[in-house]
Order: structure tokens, then sequence, then C-alpha cells
């Protein structure tokens, strides 16, 4: 959690604007590589 905490926080600062689809496709990812990492368990 602190890890995408962290890259959501990456993600703000890259691209401010909120509204733009840049943005939602960064947090996508962000989720999507969470979701991956706790489904398959670590490496």
């Amino acid at each position: 959690m602190v890890v995408e905490g962290g890259l959501v926080d990456l993600v703000v600062a890259k691209v401010p604007d909120r509204e733009s689809r840049e943005f939602w496709l960064w947090i996508l990812l962000v989720v999507g590589v969470h979701i991956l990492a706790f489904s398959h368990g670590p490496i």
C-alpha cells in the first residue's frame, strides 16, 4: 500500500490535471500493477 501511495503521488506530480486521459491511464497502470503483484505474490 505504501508503494502504491508513492506511485500515485508521482502520477499526481507528473500529471496535475486530474481530468485528463493521461492522468487516469497512469492511475489505471498503478492500480493494475498493484492487483497483479498481490494476485501473483512475491516474485
